[in-house]
């Protein structure tokens, strides 16, 4: 539904809820700012879902570490246990062969 301008002419002054009403219309800089705002409040609200989805992912992974079972600990620290041995041996074989060199 349109109003001819007379008609807003004729309405302009009136009180709306205590307010007078004010025909605006804003200029065309006052337009393309608040379409750079608009743009800039999605972007930054696309930023904090992004960041809000890893804080979450983050948070599960968490709590799948911290509520490890007993024999899941233990087969965890097996597994480092193993790594650490097999470190050592190694390095001792390079010390047999860096002393097999020597001589």
């Amino acid at each position: 539904m349109g109003f001819a301008f007379l008609e807003m002419h004729k309405v302009s002054g009136l009180v709306i809820r205590d307010i007078p009403y004010e025909e605006y219309i804003p200029s065309t800089d006052e337009l393309h700012l608040m379409e750079d705002l608009e743009a800039t409040k999605h972007r930054v609200q696309k930023e904090l879902d992004d960041r809000s989805a890893k804080l979450e992912t983050l948070r599960s992974q968490l709590a799948s570490k911290t509520f490890l079972s007993d024999e899941d600990l233990r087969t965890q620290a097996l597994a480092e246990v193993e790594v650490a041995r097999q470190r050592d041996i190694q390095h001792l074989r390079e010390q047999i062969q860096s002393l097999a060199k020597q001589e």
